[in-house]
C-alpha cells in the first residue's frame, strides 16, 4: 500500500500543476512525471547486470512503466505514435531489467519529446509562494524528508528505501 500512496501523491502533485485545463494535460503531465520518475529512480532497483537491488523499488518502475502505457493508450495526441511505440521498448526494458543507463536515456529522451509533442507547459504560471511552500512542507513532509529536506526526519528510519533526501 505504500506504493499506491506515493502513486496517490503523485497524481495530486501533477493534477494540480500549470496547465491543467484538460484531462489530456493531466495524462500527459503525468506521463511526464514519471518518465522523469523511472530515469533517476530505476538505477535504485536494477544494477548494471539486470539483478534487483531492490524489490520494492523494481515492483514500483514496473508499476510506473506500466502505468505510462495505459495513459498513452487513451491519450488522442500520443496513441499510435513513434513515442507511443518508444514507450512500449521502454516498457519491455524494465520489465527486462536492462542496465540503468540505457533505461535513465530512454526515459529522458521521451519525457522530452511527449512534452513537445503535447505543447505541456512545464513551468510555472506564477510566481511560487515560497511561504505557502514552507509551511505546507512542514506540515506534511518535514516528519519524514525533515524541516530541511534532508530525509532525516524523525520518521525517516521506518521506511525502506528511506525518504528521499533533497539536498544532494
Amino acid at each position: 500500500h505504500s506504493m499506491n500512496l506515493k502513486m496517490f501523491f503523485l497524481l495530486i502533485f501533477f493534477l494540480a500543476g500549470p496547465g491543467h485545463s484538460t484531462e489530456k494535460d493531466a495524462s500527459g503531465r503525468m506521463i511526464v512525471h514519471l518518465l522523469n520518475y523511472i530515469s533517476t529512480d530505476y538505477a535504485g532497483a536494477v544494477d548494471l547486470e539486470g539483478k534487483i537491488l531492490n524489490q520494492f523499488e523494481y515492483d514500483e518502475q514496473v508499476e510506473f512503466a506500466g502505468t505510462i502505457l495505459s495513459q498513452v493508450q487513451s491519450h488522442e495526441i500520443l496513441r499510435g505514435t513513434e513515442i507511443h511505440e518508444s514507450l512500449k521498448e521502454l516498457n519491455q526494458l524494465v520489465l527486462n531489467r536492462v542496465q540503468p543507463q540505457k533505461v535513465s536515456d530512454l526515459a529522458k529522451d521521451l519525457s522530452s519529446k511527449v512534452i513537445k509533442k503535447t505543447s505541456l507547459v512545464v513551468e510555472p504560471e506564477t510566481s511560487a509562494d515560497l511561504e505557502s511552500g514552507k509551511t505546507l512542507f512542514a506540515q506534511n513532509c518535514s516528519q519524514c524528508h525533515g524541516l530541511t529536506g534532508a530525509g532525516d526526519g524523525p520518521s525517516s528510519g521506518n521506511f525502506n528505501p528511506p525518504p528521499t533526501n533533497f539536498t544532494d
